[in-house]
């Protein structure tokens, strides 16, 4: 996880601060989401709290006082996804940036260790792909993003 986030700083991109996310709010996040989180999306929260890309956050754990506002709240946007027709239970939302794509774990897809894979929805057409394996993998393919970008 510390060389992802390296390579995040390296790449310009926004971090939080390490240890910012207590174990209570992410065990409250599962709560609300009514499924526990995969293990690399907990250790980069554990790590680096969060990410902003582009301008955009990757969504996070808000502290448990804070999350009902929080529109960075992985568990808020899950909600408020549900609300407005925009995704189903299984899909929770990732990353949604101000371009044509939509990044979500699917939670139906939990592989033996626990973890979803990530993957993206081009809101141009409808399709949908799989994008990455799991959290850390889904990281490394944005910032390979940035890295053919600049």
């Amino acid at each position: 996880m510390e060389t992802l986030i390296e390579s995040c700083r390296a790449k310009q991109v926004e971090t939080g601060k390490p240890c910012a996310i207590s174990g209570i709010d992410i065990q409250h996040a599962e709560e609300r989401l009514g499924q526990s989180l995969p293990a690399s999306y907990k250790r980069w929260l554990a790590s680096c709290e969060t990410a902003k890309l582009y301008g955009n956050y990757i969504l996070t754990v808000a502290p448990r006082e804070y999350c009902e506002g929080a529109d960075i709240d992985i568990a808020t946007a899950h909600q408020t996804n549900l609300e407005n027709g925009l995704t189903c239970e299984e899909h929770i939302a990732l990353f949604e940036p101000d371009w044509n794509e939509w990044f979500y774990f699917d939670c139906s897809l939990q592989d033996a260790n626990g973890e979803w894979p990530v993957f993206v929805k081009d809101l141009e057409n409808g399709t949908c792909s799989k994008f990455a394996d799991h959290f850390t993998d889904f990281m490394h393919k944005l910032l390979g993003r940035i890295a053919s970008s600049t």
